[in-house]
């Protein structure tokens, strides 16, 4: 069974991104630091720059049409 959750964020910067992180590290209203949880603990697998998608790690291009939705519906 899969545990890990993937959850969109903004950055820093204002770009998107999406981590995959474990349960426990899904920011909680109560908490306002929890918000950077994903972002410390989790691993980025995807990144978004001026509407494209690219894989973590570097500026290869998501093209593949069910991860993009994946990705946008998030």
């Amino acid at each position: 069974m899969k545990t890990e959750t993937l959850i969109k964020v903004i950055l820093n910067s204002g770009n998107l991104a999406v981590y995959e992180c474990q349960p426990q590290h899904i920011p909680r209203e109560d908490i306002s630091q929890s918000r950077e949880w994903p972002i410390m603990y989790g691993t980025q697998i995807a990144h978004q720059l001026r509407g494209q998608w690219f894989k973590s790690g570097g500026w290869q291009e998501i093209t593949e049409p069910k991860t993009l939705k994946l990705l946008n519906n998030l």
